[in-house]
C-alpha cells in the first residue's frame, strides 16, 4: 500500500526508500485505521514535500486522508499550543494589533502586525519570562 501511494497518488519517479510501516490501533473519524510510515532519509521526506504533498492534500486514498507532518519536538508542540491557548487572543484583542498568528519556526513566537507600520513585531515565551 505505502509503494502505490508514493508511486500511484504522488507520482514519484526516484526511488523513496520505506524504513518501516505499520497501521496503529488509532482510527480516525470514519473509522478507518492509522498507518505511519517512517523514511530512511530525511531528503526523501524534503523531496516528497517539495514534488507530491500538494497533490494529495484531502485526497482520500483507500478511505483515508493522507497527512505529512513536520518534524517538530515536543516542546517545541508545547511552546506553540501555550502560545496559542494563552497569549494569541489576548494579542489580537489589542486595539492597536491588525492581525496575529503563529508561524511555523523555531523558536516558536507569535507574529503581529500593528496597525500603523508594516513591520511585524514578534512575542515569545522566551522574551516574555
Amino acid at each position: 500500500m505505502q509503494r502505490s501511494i508514493l508511486t500511484d497518488l504522488m507520482g514519484l519517479d526516484e526511488d523513496v526508500e520505506i524504513m518501516r510501516a505499520h497501521r496503529t490501533a488509532v482510527q480516525n473519524r470514519r473509522g478507518a485505521t492509522r498507518a505511519h510510515m517512517a523514511l530512511l532519509r530525511f531528503t526523501d521526506k524534503q523531496y516528497i514535500l517539495r514534488n507530491a504533498a500538494a497533490k494529495v492534500k484531502d485526497h482520500p486514498f483507500e478511505e483515508a486522508n493522507l497527512f505529512i507532518p513536520d518534524d517538530f519536538s515536543r516542546k517545541v508542540r508545547e511552546d506553540r499550543k501555550n502560545l496559542k491557548e494563552n497569549h494569541l487572543e489576548a494579542i489580537h484583542a489589542r486595539a492597536h494589533v491588525e492581525f496575529v498568528f503563529i508561524p511555523w519556526s523555531v523558536p516558536t513566537c507569535i507574529l503581529f502586525k500593528k496597525k500603523d507600520t508594516d513591520k511585524l513585531k514578534s512575542f515569545s515565551l522566551m522574551a516574555s519570562a
